[in-house]
C-alpha cells in the first residue's frame, strides 16, 4: 500500500494511527476516511467498553452465583455482537459523513479564496474604469470651458 495517497483515496494510510500504521494497510473500509490517532478511534473505544461490559456480568454473575453460567457467556457475546453490529454500520456512516463534510468544507474555503480574488481584481477593475470615467467628465467640462472663454475671446476681437 502506497503511504502517499490522500484520505479518502484507496490506499490511503493513516500514518497518525498505531494499528492501521503498523498492519500497512487500513483494518476496516472506514480506516481511509480517518485521520485520528488510534487512541481517539472510535472502534477501539467500542471494543473496550465490549471487554469492561463482559467482565462486568462475569462478575456480576459469580459474585451472584458462585460461578459463571454458560448462558450468561453466551447471552452477553450475542448482545455485545449485536451491539457491535449496529455500532460499526453507524461509525461508518459517521466516519463517512464526518469526511464529506470535511471536503466539502475544504472545497467551500478554496471557492472562497477563488472568488475572494475576483471580487479584489473587479474592485481594481472598476475604480480603474469610474477613475477613468471621472477623469474624462472633468476633461470634458475643462473642454467646455475653454470653449466658451475661446468664445468670448472671439467675440472680444470682433
Amino acid at each position: 500500500m502506497e503511504k502517499d495517497q490522500l484520505i479518502g483515496q484507496e490506499g490511503y494510510c493513516n500514518k497518525n494511527c498505531w494499528l492501521v500504521k503498523n498492519l500497512n494497510r487500513y483494518p476496516y473500509e472506514r480506516c481511509q476516511y480517518c485521520d485520528l490517532e488510534f487512541h481517539n478511534c472510535l472502534f477501539l473505544r467500542y471494543q473496550i467498553i465490549s471487554l469492561v461490559s463482559m467482565l462486568g456480568i462475569c462478575l456480576i454473575s459469580f459474585l451472584m452465583e458462585g460461578r459463571i453460567s454458560l448462558a450468561v457467556v453466551v447471552s452477553s457475546v450475542i448482545l455485545i455482537v449485536i451491539n457491535g453490529y449496529f455500532f460499526n454500520k453507524s461509525t461508518e456512516k459517521l466516519i463517512r459523513a464526518y469526511f464529506a463534510q470535511k471536503k466539502a468544507k475544504e472545497s467551500s474555503e478554496k471557492l472562497a479564496k477563488i472568488f475572494q480574488a475576483q471580487e479584489e481584481e473587479l474592485a481594481k477593475f472598476y475604480r480603474l474604469t469610474v477613475g477613468r470615467e471621472l477623469r474624462m467628465a472633468e476633461l470634458k467640462e475643462q473642454i467646455k470651458k475653454m470653449e466658451e472663454m475661446s468664445d468670448k475671446e472671439k467675440l472680444k476681437v470682433a
